[in-house]
């Protein structure tokens, strides 16, 4: 008997390659382009500001009024020399006080002209000097510039009667520069706090305050917040 046939291989199916994403087929590399609802609004320009900085020419004179109050010095101007205050008026009944703060929250009064005398310098070279020359004066050391945080210049009747103001606060830089802040429109009061300066990162920034009231130094140094000043009576400050 013959031998049977060996079997004839049967062909195998060939396997079919898997099915793919098409979100996944990375064969065409990434695509770096995002569709436009992913795309970022593009900033708008902003506009200049409305308020910007009005600054003083090194040997220039500005005006500071109700209308246009602030104004800002240059580091240098802060910085270098000294910044003098003196009030220009009518011979009367008037005094200039000065109220400070330092970088360190010391508080502290200045009166050149209050019958006591002012009390003495804490040091040899102190930050605010001063006259009792006429209605008084000041100056601010700028080798300590940085030492300032704020101040504010008050004009009170020596008398504690209702005064009638007339005259010019001028500040002055050591390049020449000067601020003059009229008080001829503050209305009739007792006290008058006319000026602040505020110490901005290293820049002094000037302005008008124009802020009558019929009350004393004590409660105008209040009133602008300097409250950790202990006092004797309404002018005289416990040093």
């Amino acid at each position: 008997m013959a031998p049977a046939p060996a079997p004839r291989p049967t062909p195998s199916t060939p396997l079919q390659p898997p099915v793919v994403d098409d979100l996944l087929d990375l064969s065409g590399g990434l695509s770096t382009t995002a569709s436009p609802a992913a795309q970022p609004n593009p900033v708008a320009p902003q506009p200049p500001s409305i308020h910007p900085v009005r600054r003083l020419a090194a040997d220039d004179r500005e005006l500071l009024t109700a209308d246009r109050p602030t104004l800002a010095l240059t580091r240098v101007q802060s910085g270098v020399g000294r910044i003098d205050i003196e009030l220009h008026a009518p011979a009367g009944p008037l005094a200039l006080a000065c109220v400070v703060t330092d970088t360190a929250g010391d508080s502290s009064v200045i009166d050149p002209t209050h019958p006591q005398g002012p009390p003495p310098p804490t040091t040899v070279d102190p930050l605010i000097t001063f006259s009792g020359n006429g209605f008084g004066s000041f100056g601010i050391n700028l080798r300590r510039s940085r030492e300032l945080d704020r101040l504010i210049v008050v004009a009170t009747s020596t008398t504690g009667a209702v005064l009638g103001w007339t005259g010019t606060l001028s500040i002055s830089t050591f390049g020449g520069g000067r601020v003059d802040i009229p008080i001829d429109a503050t209305p009739p009061a007792s006290t008058t706090i006319i000026a602040s300066i505020y110490n901005v990162d290293g820049e002094y920034v000037l302005r008008a305050e124009g802020q009558p009231m019929n009350g004393s130094l004590r409660e105008a140094s209040r009133s602008f917040g300097f409250d950790t000043i202990s006092w004797l009576d309404a002018r005289t400050p416990i040093a």
